[in-house]
């Protein structure tokens, strides 16, 4: 309805992908050979779901498994139907109205000389950064304008903010989510859809957010969002 094409995986041609199923890690995609090649060698989005080989063999809905491309993909139907790029829609939407200093790509930053390099630790790469955000620099993209069949890239795991930034996020989820979401939007967020299995057995993916229900916990329940790109160790909770 949104990218103008049929998204199907072809084992399932009768069910349909749905945005909530991006969200949850339940597409049925998977981050696949396509995926990996298009980081470093950009494939229009429409050729990527056309690769059978980029899907499990289930239907979605079924089965939970964390996917960097369909997380992407929601910042692809976010600019369709928004008519405007994932950089101008998440600034108006979520950057300005909680004073984050944050963008998706180093231009949009006051000062992108401070951006920090990335350094691997698992395992540990040595003193060299896996990333130069020197480098980065020179090869970014300005992002201003829509363009859903390339921004699946940056649209995932391409966020530029510092701490207090992210605290400000993180606080608005748990003080009930304004001024950025309804009250009503953060608890259909906060609600389970998969558990992720026997390797995190205290951990639940939801819509965008991880839950972990961990009774050894004294804070209690804790719903946020880790990160293992790269070999970076990164997360954040409330």
């Amino acid at each position: 309805n949104y990218l103008g094409f049929p998204v199907r995986n072809p084992a399932f041609p009768d069910s349909p992908i749905l945005v909530r199923h991006l969200l949850s890690h339940t597409s049925s995609l998977w981050d696949g050979p396509g995926y990996e090649q298009a980081l470093s060698s950009p494939i229009p989005l429409q050729e990527m779901l056309g690769d059978p080989r980029n899907y499990l063999h289930a239907a979605p809905g079924e089965a939970f498994r964390y996917c960097n491309l369909a997380a992407g993909m929601a910042g692809s139907v976010m600019e369709c139907a928004g008519g405007r790029s994932i950089a101008a829609i998440m600034r108006e939407l979520v950057f300005e109205p909680l004073s984050m200093n944050a963008a998706y790509t180093l231009l949009d930053l006051p000062d992108p000389r401070l951006a920090a390099d990335i350094y691997r630790v698992l395992p540990r790469y040595g003193r060299h950064p896996v990333f130069s955000a020197e480098e980065r620099l020179k090869t970014a993209d300005d992002l201003q304008n829509p363009d859903p069949e390339y921004h699946y890239r940056p649209a995932a795991g391409n966020l530029f903010t510092d701490a207090p930034s992210l605290g400000r996020l993180v606080g608005a989820l748990a003080s009930g989510g304004g001024p950025v979401l309804k009250w009503e939007t953060l608890q259909k967020m906060q609600t389970p859809v998969k558990p992720y299995g026997k390797g995190a057995p205290y951990a639940n993916h939801c819509l965008g957010l991880v839950m972990i229900d961990d009774p050894s916990f004294p804070a209690g329940r804790l719903y946020g969002h880790q990160g293992f790109a790269y070999g970076a160790a990164e997360g954040v909770f409330y």
